[in-house]
């Protein structure tokens, strides 16, 4: 209850606890036998052992025959690319016949325009299918530009984009069948957000000195943070999200506090909190 902050439930039966004198006392140490002699005085009278035998003894082995996906179907490929101010990322989804999802997505660590981010994701895309060794394949792609002028259907005016046009063609002829359609961007949400998930992200590797032991550390820590943009903020156990600050600006902080401006002449304690109530960590 002596959060700073108390999230909607706990504000609730605080305020439905408060017309009632309750003293709160901390739990005395149980033995274990005790717990064990009261389960036993309670036994039900028809309680029945566990039966340990195996019906099946003489069985010597189980065969698992696992599910294979038939290749010789059509496989469905969607994909898409982003370039923007963050960066450049692609994102790509196998989907089977069975209607299985397998996503990829990767961060481009090249400067390239949007459109050579599209070719790029469709050759991600072609060569998971390939080492998935798919036969046949439908793909689809929200950039009208890509998708006919790997159809033949318009001309190449930008010589960046030919070098990825001819790889696509050279990868198109390990399959038995592939078609290329366009599809609007509504229809292509997943290979988007995927895309987009991959330029979120600046900084996929870890110190090149981590051990195991640091990348665990690394991912424990981390989990407690979001970043927004350029700004850090650190989650609360409200899930309150509180913006990280320097030395400078901590400093500035808890002057403005300890003199008064944010109205209080308070412990260190007591400041920790307040601090933590106006936002910031």
């Amino acid at each position: 209850m002596n959060v700073p902050a108390l999230s909607g439930r706990l504000a609730r039966w605080q305020v439905l606890l408060s017309e009632f004198d309750i003293q709160y006392v901390s739990q005395k140490e149980v033995k274990g036998s005790a717990i064990a002699e009261f389960i036993a005085s309670r036994t039900s009278q028809e309680y029945e052992p566990i039966d340990f035998d195996f019906p099946d003894e003489d069985l010597m082995s189980i065969l698992i025959r696992e599910a294979s996906v038939s290749n010789d179907e059509y496989w469905k490929l969607t994909f898409d690319g982003v370039s923007n101010a963050l960066g450049h990322g692609i994102g790509a989804i196998l989907v089977s016949s069975d209607g299985d999802h397998y996503p990829f997505t990767t961060r481009l660590n090249f400067d390239c325009t949007n459109n050579t981010t599209e070719y790029v994701a469709c050759i991600f895309g072609l060569r998971a299918a390939i080492e998935r060794k798919i036969n046949m394949l439908k793909v689809y792609g929200d950039s009208a530009l890509v998708i006919y002028q790997i159809k033949g259907e318009w001309e190449i005016k930008d010589f960046k984009l030919v070098k990825y046009k001819k790889l696509v063609l050279k990868l198109i002829k390990e399959f038995e069948e592939v078609t290329f359609d366009y599809i609007p961007i509504e229809e292509n949400q997943i290979a988007d957000a995927l895309a987009t998930f991959a330029v979120a992200f600046k900084y996929q590797s870890y110190p090149e000195q981590a051990t195991e032991n640091d990348k665990r550390t690394i991912r424990r820590m981390s989990s407690g943070y979001v970043l927004d943009g350029e700004v850090l903020y650190k989650k609360a156990l409200d899930q309150v999200l509180l913006r990280c600050v320097d030395t400078k600006e901590a400093k500035s902080i808890l002057e403005e506090v300890h003199e008064g401006i944010c109205g209080t002449h308070a412990n260190v304690h007591i400041l920790v909190r307040q601090i933590i109530r106006f936002g910031y960590y």
